[in-house]
């Protein structure tokens, strides 16, 4: 019926041979819909044709060599250290662990020394005794730069690895570095105070970091001659927004089943330091890490600008002596 009147609507419908009637926007939409379909075909075609193409490119590809059936299947241990980092005047020492699967016979297993720094020793071979799993393989490092990267890149002999087993933890190739950083600062004109006697007394410090390591220090640590080195550890209990400090040298552990701290000792020369503050000098000093049951207490935040070494004891010579006196250190972050 609507197309009755098409004679007036030239342009809106059309006769076909089967007598029916359709608009000539249909048609235009449908030849449309069919071009749509027929390039979408065409560019899934190119696109399968350049998937084969970029595929031949791989032709080429050569496997890798077979593990010899009477391997040891020996390997470089996962938990091995690939960066051995250390302070001025230190030297690393780089012991890798080296472990294998068949351990039934006694063998010398020759090491393959892709690249190495110089001033680094690789031994050209590690030594087992029947029956033994592990072994040590120890690089030497000679005398070294500061802030020089000392690399190896190392590689179990191919007679002897297995690139393929999952039975070890381990790979057969291992690559690493030695390096001798040093201390910069990272907090700068920071006060620290400790009360002594009822008496504070003040200080202005900086932070030192050793490279871009965890290890950081604090110079002649309340007036005592010693370095105070630490680590900065996991998240303080007690005090979630801080991390716990941790000694890392200059120090004697102490725990009575209470108090887990230490004192602090000149690890180099084996000796108590006595040292002067005030109208007090100090015999021993004695730091908790936490009291047992109650949480961390000495702890760190360098986004807050706050730290403190939360003091159990301290004697001195005079036969007296105070605890819970703590140093705090502080700054604007």
């Amino acid at each position: 019926e609507y197309c009755r009147g098409a004679q007036s609507r030239p342009n809106e419908c059309c006769d076909l041979s089967d007598g029916l009637l359709i608009s000539d926007s249909f048609i235009k939409g449908f030849r449309l819909e069919i071009m749509k379909k027929f390039i979408y075909q065409i560019l899934m075609v190119l696109a399968i044709g350049a998937g084969f193409t970029a595929c031949d490119s791989d032709d080429d590809y050569q496997p890798g060599a077979p593990t010899p059936a009477n391997s040891m299947q020996v390997y470089f241990d996962a938990d091995n250290t690939a960066d051995y980092v250390c302070g001025p005047g230190e030297q690393p020492e780089i012991e890798l662990k080296v472990s294998r699967v068949n351990d039934s016979e006694a063998a010398e297993v020759p090491i393959v020394c892709k690249s190495a720094s110089e001033g680094l020793t690789i031994p050209s071979s590690v030594k087992f005794e029947a029956g033994q799993k592990t072994a040590s393989l120890t690089i030497g490092v000679g005398e070294m730069e500061e802030d020089k990267k000392y690399s190896f890149d190392l590689a179990i002999d191919e007679a002897y690895a297995d690139h393929y087993s999952s039975q070890f933890k381990g790979t057969s190739h291992f690559s690493g570095y030695a390096l001798q950083a040093s201390w910069k600062t990272y907090v700068k004109d920071a006060d620290m105070t400790w009360t002594i006697n009822g008496n504070q007394q003040k200080w202005t410090v900086d932070i030192e970091r050793l490279g871009s390591t965890n290890r950081y220090r604090i110079k002649d640590f309340v007036g005592s001659g010693l370095d105070m080195v630490f680590l900065v550890g996991g998240v303080a209990s007690g005090a979630t927004s801080y991390n716990k400090i941790l000694p890392y040298t200059n120090y004697y552990s102490y725990n009575d089943g209470t108090v887990d701290g230490y004192y602090l000792y000149d690890s180099s020369k084996g000796e108590w330091p006595s040292w002067t503050v005030g109208d007090k000098t100090v015999s021993y000093l004695c730091i908790m890490n936490s009291y047992i049951g109650y949480g961390d207490y000495s702890y760190v935040s360098f986004k807050k600008g706050y730290c403190v070494f939360a003091t159990y004891s301290t004697a001195y010579t005079d036969g007296t002596s105070e605890g819970y006196n703590y140093i705090e250190v502080m700054w604007n972050p």
